[in-house]
């Protein structure tokens, strides 16, 4: 099983501990891809668990990151983890999601469960859900259906709604988002949009997703 992981760092201190526990996960991606929005000197993460790959948006935001790294991906890839830079993650993390592929031939992306609180990121029970609506702060797709999902429409969408360009897409050729409750995580929500300001632009960001949407899905 061959993953790559696409994390676009904004808040250094947060990431580096996110790298910190994948790199002790008991199933170990390949490739890490870092694009680095972050101020000040760049960041860097070694380790001799996966290769490392560091690359910069010219934007410095989020839609442009994962299009930059969609786009150096390796080509015999598995799997693709978009993962947030400021969620923490279980030692367990890598081998649930790949399980929740093995259980689901029509599950496209595999998602854990945000929880509240950063004491209830423990194992759990195996629960797998079928999921009405994403939840984008940490999810892996099917490198072959990620494929076929054209980029991100960045210059219109530059920090919201990549998410939702997935979800449609995913769903519109044929596959599910499948959700395991046993394998949490925890997000810092907002920590990244608030240091740089960015909910300026959710309002018309909005706007242009409604557009967007209805070109494209009709």
């Amino acid at each position: 099983m061959n993953i790559d992981v696409i994390i676009a760092v904004v808040n250094k201190a947060l990431a580096y501990q996110l790298l910190k526990s994948v790199e002790v996960n008991t199933l170990l991606p390949r490739r890490l891809i870092i694009v680095d929005n972050s101020s000040g000197e760049p960041f860097g993460f070694k380790t001799d668990k996966f290769d490392v790959s560091l690359y910069k948006s010219k934007s410095g935001r989020l839609n442009e990151s994962w299009e930059i790294a969609r786009s150096v991906l390796t080509k015999d890839s598995d799997y693709v983890s978009f993962l947030n830079d400021d969620i923490i993650i279980g030692d367990w993390f890598f081998q649930r999601v790949y399980e929740t592929f093995q259980s689901y031939s029509s599950c496209g992306v595999a998602c854990p469960r945000t929880c509240q609180f950063i004491h209830e990121v423990r194992k759990g029970k195996v629960n797998y859900h079928q999921m009405k609506r994403r939840d984008a702060c940490a999810f892996t797709i099917r490198k072959g259906l990620l494929d076929k999902i054209p980029p991100v429409p960045y210059k219109h969408l530059t920090t919201f709604h990549g998410d939702d360009w997935f979800w449609f897409h995913t769903r519109k050729l044929g596959y599910s988002w499948m959700l395991d409750l046993g394998n949490p995580i925890y997000h810092f929500v907002g920590v990244s949009i608030l240091k740089l300001g960015l909910r300026r632009l959710k309002a018309k960001e909005r706007n242009a997703w409604l557009g967007i949407f209805k070109e494209e899905f009709g």
